[in-house]
């Protein structure tokens, strides 16, 4: 019963992870400090152009 609760909790915290990189988060632009809306990973910002890398990191 221990192994199939690790495997559960396993599986669901994967899917977590996957749903919440799928997702666009409201940012400040570290260049401009403009409120902007971006997925994970690498964007532009809408206002001053510049590369903005936003990673989400996981502690469970």
């Amino acid at each position: 019963m221990n192994r199939l609760s690790r495997d559960l909790e396993k599986a669901v915290l994967g899917q977590a992870k996957e749903a919440a990189n799928k997702m666009r988060y409201d940012v400040t632009c570290p260049h401009c400090q403009s409120k902007i809306n971006v997925p994970v990973g690498k964007s532009l910002c809408p206002k001053c152009g510049k590369q903005v890398n936003l990673s989400l990191d996981f502690e469970f």
